[in-house]
């Protein structure tokens, strides 16, 4: 897991953007304030991978309560994207940085140069709205990480990685002795 993309480190502000989104709606991220924000970058409607991200992230949606708004984000276009939404039951937004192609991914430094976008998942807190989703470092820094959100209530997590089974293993490995630890040295039971 990344802490950061080229451009946007844990904590700096989220560059404003506007786009247009499924339904005939359009979105401003500035509008969006006093919310948490859950910008959810993928490559390609229809591939598989990204079929089953976005029925996976509808699935666990309920999750990130009412105060956070989910949207999806490719440089696919509306029409397109209105399809993918359909066929695949989703509920949340999704939006079309197709023209000018890929601006915003490119402000937040998730272009690849074939035009598509990373994978990426950029959260955004209602109280600092900076980007806040990523934790990079060693097993006992990402659990004092996670100890940090749980300390603020924080208690559901939706991780990523990749490649995703690799990434689960070594969370599993090391992340998850080191957080059991410090609940146990908080005097709270282990998970």
């Amino acid at each position: 897991m990344a802490e950061q993309t080229g451009t946007l480190k844990v904590g700096n502000k989220a560059p404003d953007f506007k786009l247009k989104g499924t339904g005939n709606t359009e979105f401003k991220l500035s509008d969006q304030r006093g919310r948490n924000v859950v910008l959810n970058f993928f490559p390609a409607a229809f591939s598989p991978v990204c079929s089953s991200q976005l029925t996976s992230i509808e699935a666990e949606k309920s999750k990130f309560g009412d105060d956070t708004i989910l949207v999806g984000m490719s440089v696919d276009g509306a029409w397109a994207l209105e399809a993918f939404k359909k066929q695949m039951g989703i509920d949340f937004p999704l939006l079309s940085d197709f023209y000018p192609h890929g601006e915003v991914a490119q402000k937040y430094e998730l272009l690849y140069p074939n035009g598509a976008t990373h994978r990426a998942v950029i959260g955004i807190g209602k109280a600092r709205l900076g980007v806040g989703t990523a934790l990079v470092g060693s097993g006992e820094n990402v659990a004092a990480r996670l100890r940090e959100y749980v300390d603020e209530g924080i208690d559901t997590f939706i991780l990523s990685g990749y490649p995703h089974l690799e990434e689960a293993q070594r969370f599993g490995k090391h992340v998850m002795p080191q957080f059991a630890t410090q609940r146990i040295e908080a005097g709270r039971p282990a998970a």
